[in-house]
C-alpha cells in the first residue's frame, strides 16, 4: 500500500478513526516549520468507551530533537502514535516498511528501528479522534501470548542494537558496577512483564552477581530473597514483584501468598493513575456526597480544565516556535509558566529536557529550586515526583534517593 502512495508524506488513519477538523493545515505549517522533522503526530481523542479508565490515554510527549530519551521509553513500551501518523515517504524506502511477523506491534517495532534515524515531532494537539472498544482486540482478534512474544523480540532487538546506558541513560554511569546492577534488574523486569521467564531469570542472575550473590536463579521465591538482600526499598522490591506475577509459577505455596499479598496491596494503592511519561500522578480524593453536588464539582473542574488547557497549549505553542528560533531563554520562560500549572505536562518537561541539554548553565539552577522543594514542600510525594523534569541529574536522583532512605 506505502507504495502506491505518491506524495511526500504518508498520513495514518485506521477505519473506525476520525480526523479533526482542519488537521491537515496544521500538519502543512509544522512540515513547513520543521523541515528537519521525518515523523509527525499529535494526541488521540478516544471514544466509544469508557474514559475513566484512561484518563491520560492519547496524550503524548514532544520527542523533537530529544531522541536519546524516547530511546530509553521505547525500551519500556511503544510510546508513538500510529493513528495520526503523518511520515515522510522516504523514510520507508531507506529503512523499510512495517514487519508483519509483529503483526500485533508493527508500529512498535517500526519505531524502534528508525529511533535513532530521524527526528519526531508532536504537532500540540488533538489530531484524530480514536474509536478505543476494549482493548482495541476481540477476544478472537487478541492473542496476548503473541503479543507479550512480538514485544519480548522487540526488547530484545533493541538490547542488540543499543549499547546499556544508552537504553538506562538515568543512572549514574560513572559508577559503571552499580548502573550495570540497576540496567539488569530494570532488563529482567521487562522480560519478566513480557512472560519470558528465562531470560528474566538470567538477568536477574547477572544483577545478583554483581553485588556478590552467586548461584543459579531458578525461582521467583528466590529472586525476591535476593532483592532483599540488595535492597529494603518496598516500593522497589513491590514492583519486581508485579512484574514476577505475570510469570505465574512461583515454586511454593509460601511464594504465592507473598505474592498474592503483594499484588493486593498495589491494588490498593493504585489511587496513583501514570501518565504516558511514567512520572505524572493524579490522587484521586474517593468521598461519598451527593450526586447534584459531585455534578457539581464535576463541571467547575471542567470549566477550570479547560482553561488550563487552553492556557498551557498556547504557551506551548510559542515556547515551540522560540525553540525552533534559537531562542531559548524566551523560551524556557514559557515552559517555566506551564509547568507552574502542572508540574508534570510531558511535553513542557520534554521541552525543560531538551532547553536543558542545549544551556548547561541553567541545570544547577533548576537543581537548587528542585532541593529546595523537595526539602521545604509541604507535600513531599509531588516535590518528588518533579524530579522527572530532569534529564540526567545525579544530583536530584541521588537526594531523592537520600530523602527516601532517610
Amino acid at each position: 500500500m506505502i507504495e502506491l502512495a505518491k506524495g511526500d508524506f504518508v498520513l495514518w488513519l485506521d477505519q473506525d478513526d476520525l480526523l479533526f477538523p482542519d488537521i491537515l493545515n496544521v500538519y502543512v505549517e509544522y512540515i513547513n516549520n520543521y523541515p528537519d522533522v521525518s515523523v509527525f503526530y499529535g494526541n488521540l481523542q478516544y471514544f466509544g468507551c469508557d474514559m475513566s479508565k484512561y484518563p491520560h490515554k492519547g496524550i503524548y510527549q514532544d520527542n523533537y530533537r530529544i531522541n536519546g530519551d524516547l530511546l530509553s521509553r521505547l525500551a519500556i513500551s511503544n510510546r508513538l502514535p500510529n493513528p495520526g501518523a503523518c511520515i515522510r515517504r522516504d523514510v520507508y524506502a531507506k529503512y523499510g516498511v512495517y514487519n508483519e511477523d509483529f503483526a500485533l506491534a508493527d508500529d512498535y517495532e517500526f519505531w524502534t528501528r528508525i529511533v535513532d534515524k530521524v527526528l519526531f515531532k508532536h504537532i500540540l494537539t488533538y489530531s484524530v479522534k480514536y474509536r478505543r472498544h476494549e482493548d482495541n482486540f476481540s477476544p478472537i482478534e487478541f492473542d496476548e501470548e503473541r503479543f507479550f512474544i512480538y514485544h519480548e523480540k522487540i526488547f530484545t532487538g533493541l538490547l542488540e542494537r543499543f549499547p546499556i546506558n544508552e537504553l538506562y541513560p538515568y543512572f549514574d554511569w560513572s559508577k559503571n558496577k552499580t548502573a550495570n546492577v540497576l540496567a539488569y534488574l530494570e532488563i529482567a523486569k521487562t522480560y519478566a512483564r513480557w512472560g519470558a521467564k528465562q531470560k528474566a531469570f538470567d538477568f536477574y542472575k547477572k544483577a545478583f552477581e554483581l553485588v556478590g550473590i552467586s548461584g543459579n536463579v531458578t525461582s521467583v521465591e528466590q529472586i525476591i530473597k535476593n532483592l532483599r538482600q540488595i535492597t529494603d526499598d518496598v516500593n522497589v522490591i513491590d514492583e519486581h514483584i508485579k512484574r514476577l506475577i505475570k510469570l505465574q509459577n512461583a515454586d511454593t505455596s509460601q511464594s504465592h501468598r507473598d505474592l498474592r499479598l503483594v499484588e493486593n496491596k498495589l491494588q490498593e494503592i493504585l489511587p496513583l493513575v501514570q501518565n504516558d511519561n511514567g512520572c505524572h500522578v493524579e490522587a484521586r480524593n474517593i468521598s461519598i456526597d451527593s450526586s447534584q453536588a459531585q455534578n457539581d464539582r464535576e463541571v467547575a473542574q471542567k470549566d477550570r480544565d479547560n482553561y488550563q488547557l487552553s492556557t498551557i497549549n498556547s504557551q506551548l505553542s510559542q515556547a515551540s516556535q522560540k525553540i525552533n528560533q534559537g531562542l531559548l531563554d524566551e523560551a524556557l520562560a514559557l515552559v517555566n509558566q506551564v509547568l507552574e500549572i502542572d508540574p508534570l505536562h510531558p511535553i513542557a518537561v520534554s521541552y525543560s529536557r531538551y532547553i536543558e541539554s542545549q544551556k548547561p548553565e541553567i541545570l544547577s539552577e533548576k537543581e537548587n529550586n528542585f532541593l529546595g522543594n523537595l526539602y521545604n514542600s509541604d507535600d513531599k510525594e509531588a516535590a518528588i515526583l518533579q524530579a522527572c523534569q530532569f534529564q540526567n541529574s545525579y544530583r536530584v536522583m541521588n537526594a531523592v534517593y537520600q530523602y527516601l532512605n532517610g
